[in-house]
């Protein structure tokens, strides 16, 4: 079998060996991706370079994997110093940046093969999938940035062998785990940037060892247990340290003294905890410090005077209740959830705020979760953090940005006199509840920058006061409910930074009381609904469309020109193709349009180019592709059709086309023997 196997080498070639070592059972590594050849091609000006070569070819290996449904110029008819992203110096690829190009691929391995590569930039992108190991060997790398994608998983241990590596920001995905102590060895490391993922366990105390480090965000994750005391127990390991963000964690214990010794911090971030005791003195050693925010907390005791004396500093709060004392002798205990005839209601008569309160008590424990609330029946419902009360009900419930880390109660649609509901900025997991449907006069909902799970609930359609509706930067999936377009007085809808899929409603277009609209960062596919633009008169109130970052298809439809009040127009990142219709330049308010990260090709239209204070991205395309001119003969025109015929002047009126061939295809049964001149050879 050897002899025969060697024989085939050496007459067909290692290619059928190959294919023959499979049929007999053995094991033959399978490449990834299909290698397209660099050499000899327009990609690469100097032929001798072969290590450019190299890196041109990994490119090309991994592009589909990396893009998605985006569009990338990589090719070899195009010198790779041209490539989107790609920067080359001294033969290799030493930078790469595609931040905010609408990827929607993922991440692949085969990057850790360009060897000299300094920057890698994915940020701002649709990507998916975990972060591969093999980045662990970018050995030249000194900057990575993967923040504001879908990445999952885990944060790679083997990062930790980048010894260039000066930045590090994976912030704002869905990574889970601990963080890897090893990190601690970027001994060059000036900024980690680890916020908005899902990351638990302890702050590794081998992180105060990163003395160059600069910046260290890691707020807005399910850390726990104590900030430690080593990030200021030496001062010439943090010595550089300006900014510290804790912040949105599940921390406890005291704030460390020790944080006084970090002489240079300007920006210190520790709300949203669940931290104990009073402020630390030393705290007012910072003499940089401008920026101080603990709100959200179990602190208490009095604001040390050198903070509040301290000009230019933004303190947040600058009170806090008094620390607790023992309390000398037992009293009877009262139930904790009922609120007559307690301090909370002054007024005993009232039954609607006795029942509201007690609705608020009974839903306390599942909304906070780990966090701190101060509703108590021992305390004025009016002093209650965030609640409103109006002619002795419960109007407004303001609870963003205040470390709640349960789920939305059902028990909130109680609140019949509801108007706000705010519940933004917190750490919120869990569906939202069809209950709040039942809140007949609220006007404002806002639940985005949670981890809210499931659907939209349809029935938050019957919220015929709702005047804004804000749901994005969360991990909602399913369809956007067509229900919502009968919320007649909304004013702003953003859904923005969820899973949703599915195409948009073009009962939307109904809206026309809408300002703002923002459904960008999603999975949506299908055209932009020509409705948006057909009926002026709608969404004649629509400054701001955001559809970026999706896979929606098509031209973009000429009727956006009519939407005339239209400021902010941000088109990138989906799959769009076609030319910029001219109409778009009739948009007298527009002074922001993006429309990069798609198949769009043509000329942009001049009105665009010569408007002054438009930002403009990109502001020029490739050529669209011309026809092949045939030779065989011209089909003969439908006499019943309008497109593209003298009867339409404007080709893209696609109702007036509709009328059109109505008119043609009756003509014969109307007229009879009778004359009409209606034809696709006259204007209609």
């Amino acid at each position: 079998m050897k002899k025969y196997t060697k024989l085939l080498f050496s007459l067909f070639g290692a290619t059928f060996a190959l294919g023959l070592l499979l049929l007999v059972g053995m094991p033959v590594p399978v490449a990834a991706q299909t290698t397209v050849s660099c050499a000899n091609t327009a990609a690469i000006p100097n032929p001798e370079s072969a290590s450019l070569i190299t890196d041109c070819e990994t490119l090309l290996g991994l592009k589909d994997t990396l893009r998605g449904s985006a569009s990338l110029n990589w090719s070899t008819s195009r010198p790779i110093s041209q490539w989107t992203g790609v920067t080359v110096s001294s033969s290799h690829v030493t930078r790469l940046n595609l931040q905010r190009k609408g990827l929607t691929g993922s991440i692949p391995a085969q990057l850790g093969n360009l060897s000299q590569l300094r920057l890698l930039s994915l940020a701002s992108n649709g990507l998916t999938g975990s972060i591969p190991a093999q980045l662990g060997n970018l050995s030249r790398l000194e900057r990575l940035y993967l923040y504001g994608n879908q990445l999952t998983g885990s944060i790679p241990a083997q990062l930790a062998n980048l010894s260039n590596l000066q930045t590090l920001s994976l912030g704002d995905n869905q990574l889970t785990g601990t963080i890897p102590t090893q990190l601690a060895n970027l001994s060059k490391l000036g900024e980690l940037s680890l916020f908005k993922n899902q990351l638990t366990g302890t702050i590794p105390t081998q992180l105060a060892n990163l003395s160059k480090l600069q910046r260290l965000s890691l707020d807005n994750n399910q850390l726990t247990g104590p900030i430690p005391t080593q990030l200021g127990n030496n001062v010439s390991r943090l010595g550089k340290l300006v900014w510290l963000d804790l912040g949105n964690n599940r921390l406890t214990g005291p704030i460390p003294s020790q944080l006084g010794n970090v002489s240079r911090l300007e920006r210190l971030y520790l709300y949203g905890n669940q931290l104990t005791g009073p402020i630390p003195s030393q705290l007012g050693n910072l003499s940089y410090l401008h920026t101080l925010h603990f709100y959200g907390n179990q602190l208490c005791g009095a604001i040390p005077q050198a903070l509040l004396n301290r000009r230019g500093l933004t303190l947040n709060p600058r009170n806090l209740p008094a620390c607790p004392t023992a309390t000398p002798t037992a009293t009877p205990t009262p139930d904790p959830k009922k609120c007559a005839n307690t301090v909370s209601i002054p007024n005993p008569e009232s039954a609607s705020l006795i029942a509201d309160c007690e609705t608020l008590l009974g839903l306390k424990d599942t909304l906070r979760g780990s966090a701190s609330l101060n509703w108590s029946t021992s305390r004025l419902i009016s002093q209650w953090t965030g609640v409103t009360v109006s002619s002795s009900q419960v109007t407004r419930l303001v609870l963003r940005n205040k470390g709640l880390a349960g789920t939305i109660p059902p028990a909130l649609g109680s609140l019949s006199r509801l108007r706000d509901l705010y519940l933004d900025r917190n750490q919120l997991t869990g569906p939202i509840p069809t209950q709040l449907a039942n809140l007949s006069n609220l006007e404002d909902l806002r639940l985005y920058s949670n981890q809210l799970t499931g659907p939209i609930p349809t029935q938050l359609g019957n919220l015929s006061n709702l005047k804004l509706l804000t749901l994005g930067d969360n991990q909602l999936t399913g369809t956007i409910p067509t229900q919502l377009a009968n919320l007649s007085k909304l004013g702003e809808l953003s859904l923005f930074k969820n899973q949703l899929t599915g195409t948009i409603p073009t009962q939307l277009a109904n809206l026309s009381k809408l300002q703002r609209l923002s459904l960008d960062n999603n999975q949506l596919t299908g055209p932009i609904p020509t409705q948006l633009g057909n009926n002026v008169s709608r969404l004649g109130k629509l400054v701001w469309l955001d559809l970026g970052n999706n896979r929606l298809t098509g031209p973009i439809p000429s009727q956006l020109g009519n939407v005339s009040r239209l400021e902010r127009l941000y088109l990138y990142g989906n799959q769009l193709t076609g030319p910029i219709p001219t109409q778009l330049g009739n948009l007298s308010n527009l002074h922001t349009l993006h429309f990069y990260g798609n198949q769009l090709c043509g000329d942009i239209p001049q009105a665009l180019l010569n408007r002054r204070g438009l930002t403009l991205n990109p502001r020029s395309l490739p050529a669209c592709p011309t026809a092949t001119p045939t030779h065989t003969a011209t089909p003969t025109p439908d006499p019943k059709k309008c497109a593209n015929t003298v009867s339409i002047p404007n080709p893209e009126s696609a109702s007036l086309i509709a009328d059109c061939e109505t008119l043609l295809g009756l003509k014969d049964t109307l007229r009879g023997s009778a004359s009409l001149n209606w034809s696709a050879s006259r204007l209609i």
